[in-house]
């Protein structure tokens, strides 16, 4: 492929922060290859090697990215087979849009998680901050409201709502994304 259509097609600024999902999932891919015998223990043990020295790599920047890794699932498959040829049957029994799916769920409950711990944070900021001003008076609203310490109408409950919806969407993000694409809805193999 011409070099300029490999720099078009190539999704690694979109992508790279996806990589410890990546890796934890082919993880879970091989472990789930050797329990169901598709590959040896020789064979599943040499690729969790690998797979923790891709990641290492990445994360002490010393990954030597190529112009052909059109983005990270190819790099780390890529440099997952340099370093063990038992990395070329890590891909059985998987599509690289199962791939994808898996590790977008896995980086969506992680950000989910994140997103309720900075709400959680935010109400308790709004409910001290109404406390310690309780006793001044808001334009628009009745005396009563001010002085009860109460925050702007809505305010406290959208956010409790946004706490309580977050969770819920945690637990949908966790259904597991393989065969989505074959089957049109969920595989009941637990995700990983």
């Amino acid at each position: 492929m011409l070099p300029e259509l490999e720099r078009f097609a190539s999704s690694l600024e979109m992508d790279y922060e996806l990589y410890p999902y990546d890796v934890a999932g082919s993880l879970a891919h091989a472990r789930g290859l050797a329990a169901a015998h598709l590959l040896s223990k020789t064979q599943a043990t040499a690729i969790e090697r690998g797979l923790r020295r891709v990641k290492r790599e990445l994360d002490e920047g010393a990954f030597k990215f190529r112009p052909t890794d059109e983005d990270i699932h190819t790099a780390i498959e890529r440099r997952l087979t340099e370093i063990t040829p038992a990395g070329a049957s890590l891909h059985a029994g998987r599509s690289r849009n199962d791939q994808v799916a898996l590790d977008l769920r896995l980086f969506c409950r992680d950000a989910a998680a994140e997103a309720t711990v900075g709400l959680a944070a935010l109400i308790e900021a709004l409910a001290s901050k109404a406390l310690t001003h309780a006793g001044w008076l808001m334009p628009g609203y009745t005396r009563a409201a001010c002085h009860a310490g109460a925050p702007p109408p809505g305010t406290r409950r959208t956010a409790a709502s946004g706490r309580r919806s977050i969770p819920a969407g945690i637990r949908i993000i966790g259904r597991n994304a393989v065969g989505l694409g074959r089957a049109g809805r969920d595989n009941p193999a637990p995700a990983p």
